[in-house]
């Protein structure tokens, strides 16, 4: 918990350097603006849940992020005001809300994964597609000009797969799917269930297949002897972003965890 907290509250992390944007912090059913009393409050929390197992999730870390298009248009008092409208639709949780100001600004949700009633908050896929449908409808009311941030949830996303003429040929003269079709499916299959780069690598190399990497991040898989990006092969752009996101705080975390010494007295 306190891994989290401190990666999406870190200052450096809340400063706009180039407009000088006030840093902006959303909270729900918790006090004060004092980190450490927060992890507190989670933890006592969570052993109110009425039940628990050692695979229970604990806590949800979920992105909000707008297009860099609309970076000039978007003020504390917008990211404040989305930031409380998720917290209290999402669901009867505690709650903590940052926004990073970066290339594209990002919200980053803390919440509780059991509600102050103690009992689970979990909810299926289509619930969270609907609530997502939700927060698309108020942005849209109270912010149409950050036209360039609408995400259509409504509309079912799919990237089409590019196939050459000779694997056009092959699927309509004989019904066969090509190398490249076989692999678009296995990996948007795997991509649905990861939560981060590195997991996703793991899973293709299970697969027999080799990753490939561009400034340290995966990008994507070798197949025969061409390079095939992971957009290419049809895994979803907006997924994508958060593994991406994902990896990059998780090599944070590892990063400060390899330069921090002990010292012994």
């Amino acid at each position: 918990m306190k891994k989290l907290i401190d990666y999406v509250f870190a200052p450096e992390k809340m400063i706009d350097h180039i407009s000088k944007r006030q840093a902006v912090v959303a909270k729900r059913h918790i006090r004060g603006y004092e980190t450490n009393r927060w992890v507190d409050a989670f933890k006592r929390n969570d052993d109110n849940r009425t039940f628990t197992h050692k695979n229970r999730v604990v806590l949800r870390h979920e992105v909000v992020s707008f297009s860099p298009e609309d970076n000039h248009r978007i003020t504390p008092e917008i990211l404040q005001n989305i930031g409380k409208w998720y917290l209290k639709n999402r669901s009867q949780s505690l709650g903590v809300c940052a926004a990073h100001y970066e290339e594209s600004i990002h919200l980053h949700f803390i919440i509780s994964a059991v509600g102050i009633n103690g009992k689970s908050t979990r909810i299926t896929r289509q619930e969270f597609k609907a609530f997502k449908i939700r927060l698309q409808e108020f942005q849209k009311e109270k912010y149409p000009e950050l036209s360039h941030s609408i995400v259509n949830h409504s509309k079912k996303k799919a990237l089409k797969l590019e196939l050459t003429q000779k694997e056009l040929h092959m699927r309509k003269s004989r019904g066969v799917l090509s190398e490249k079709e076989k692999t678009s499916l296995l990996v948007k299959r795997i991509a649905k269930r990861c939560k981060s780069l590195e997991e996703l690598a793991k899973k293709i190399r299970e697969e027999q297949l080799q990753p490939y990497y561009r400034s340290g991040m995966l990008k994507g898989l070798w197949l025969g002897n061409r390079k095939l990006r992971l957009t290419t092969l049809g895994v979803d752009k907006s997924h994508l972003k958060v593994l991406t996101i994902e990896q990059k705080r998780l090599n944070e975390l590892q990063s400060n965890k390899d330069n921090t010494k002990e010292i012994d007295y």
